[in-house]
């Protein structure tokens, strides 16, 4: 059981990377399979809902409402739990914050954001499972106003 799990886990954590990893540059990059939308709420009043095409975990993402780009400096903690359909818990974990090595930190449009997400799929051992994760970011706005 706990191999399937791990299975579990690692199949997520590629399928995430896959959906980061840099694609060809399309006319519409929400529709290209190596990108996703992600909703920030940000501590400056702002709600962001942006795509990510890049690849890498410091790939800047574009707000769909704006020409803004945010450029990540640093994520929080991040906490996913994986569950089975009837609620039970199959593997939940924290991993550490992650700091840019070179990045700048406080800059006039620095800001942090949180986001969650969920994602119900189907494991061939374990029937319907659905991950949950939800972390935190700290990233400058551009353009600068």
């Amino acid at each position: 059981m706990k191999r399937t799990i791990g299975r579990i886990v690692v199949a997520l954590a590629f399928t995430t990377a896959l959906s980061s990893a840099a694609g060809i540059a399309s006319a519409d990059p929400i529709r290209s399979p190596r990108s996703f939308v992600e909703q920030l709420a940000c501590d400056n009043g702002e709600t962001y809902e942006i795509v990510v095409t890049g690849a890498g975990t410091f790939t800047p993402a574009h707000d769909l409402a704006t020409n803004s780009i945010l450029v990540p400096v640093e994520f929080g903690e991040f906490h996913g739990v994986l569950t089975d359909a009837q609620g039970n818990v199959l593997e939940e974990f924290t991993d550490p914050p992650l700091l840019k090595g070179n990045a700048p930190q406080d800059r006039a449009t620095s800001v942090t954001c949180t986001f969650d997400f969920e994602d119900t799929f189907t494991d061939p051992e374990l029937g319907l499972v659905t991950f949950q994760g939800e972390g935190s970011v700290i990233a400058f706005v551009t353009p600068v106003r």
